[in-house]
């Protein structure tokens, strides 16, 4: 057995039959109200095992809500402490830490806040147009454009001639001088991998910095260090919080990847809620997309 194990303490075993190779245990404190030293004990929970997981080499580790459940600690609480402590740990050490949470009533980010971000997409959320007024809306212009193809490639003439094209020099549909199109790689935009550690160094944040904020890890980081590398969506929003942008800059790094923030889509909203409001801690917008589920950064 573990020979006892006291609380705020851990202690490591096997896997055994399980899908780990250990199991670190912790005895998390009883909620009394908040006056028994229960988050500093929480806290020690948390710090014990992590240290464990480090001595031991391990690349992750997942913990439950500890305390949350049969011994009372408050959910909103026990999360706060259980982010707070890992990002802190996070800091000086690379690991994977995943913290499960089995309900909503752990994420709970305030109503004031709830009904400010709940207001701030309804104003601004562009219904999408239905796929059957679409679809049929592509049938009639579809049969338009079939029925009217003189009439447009007339018009196109009719546009050539008040543009006072020169026929000599350009031709409609001609192909590009090879000259030309070197010179235009050769002065072609910064991209993403480019343009992201440019981001970093004007910050002055070192690499480990900058995916510890953002919530990716180092493995993750090194890919997007290869210039053939394409980031996903939510990647490329977790580097910009990570970096504090402001909305020009978020849009500037998504464009680089190919990507931009729609007001008909509500993650996107949301998102720029956050950047507008300068909330720039990965782990708070994270609880306010998982309030209106949707996708979480960086994980």
């Amino acid at each position: 057995g573990l020979g006892g194990c006291e609380t705020g303490q851990a202690k490591i075993t096997k896997g055994y039959d399980l899908p780990a190779k250990y199991v670190i245990h912790t005895v998390g404190p009883i909620w009394y109200g908040g006056n028994n030293n229960e988050k500093e004990l929480l806290i020690n929970c948390y710090n014990s095992s992590l240290i464990i997981a480090a001595d031991k080499k391990l690349e992750s580790i997942a913990f439950p809500l500890i305390s949350s459940g049969a011994y009372g600690y408050p959910k909103d609480e026990a999360l706060e402490i259980a982010v707070d402590t890992c990002s802190e740990f996070l800091k000086n050490h690379d690991m994977n830490i995943t913290i499960v949470v089995y309900d909503k009533k752990s994420f709970d980010i305030g109503n004031a806040l709830y009904e400010d971000v709940r207001s701030y997409i309804e104003e601004r959320l562009v219904c999408e147009e239905p796929y059957y007024e679409a679809h049929s809306r592509f049938e009639r212009d579809r049969e338009w454009f079939k029925s009217n193809k003189e009439n447009i490639r007339d018009f196109g003439f009719v546009m050539e001639a008040q543009t006072s094209v020169d026929e000599d020099t350009c031709s409609l549909g001609s192909a590009p001088d090879e000259t030309d199109i070197e010179e235009a790689l050769k002065n072609k935009d910064k991209g993403f991998n480019e343009t992201l550690f440019m981001m970093i160094d004007e910050r002055g944040l070192t690499d480990a910095e900058c995916y510890h904020r953002a919530n990716i890890d180092r493995k993750l980081f090194s890919k997007i260090r290869k210039p053939d590398y394409h980031p996903k969506k939510v990647t490329v929003i977790a580097l910009a919080i990570a970096l504090q942008l402001d909305m020009d800059g978020t849009d500037e790094l998504l464009m680089k990847a190919g990507y931009a923030l729609s007001d008909s889509n509500e993650f996107d909203i949301i998102i720029k809620y956050c950047v507008e409001r300068k909330i720039y801690n990965v782990n708070r917008v994270n609880e306010i997309l998982f309030k209106f589920d949707q996708a979480l950064l960086g994980v």
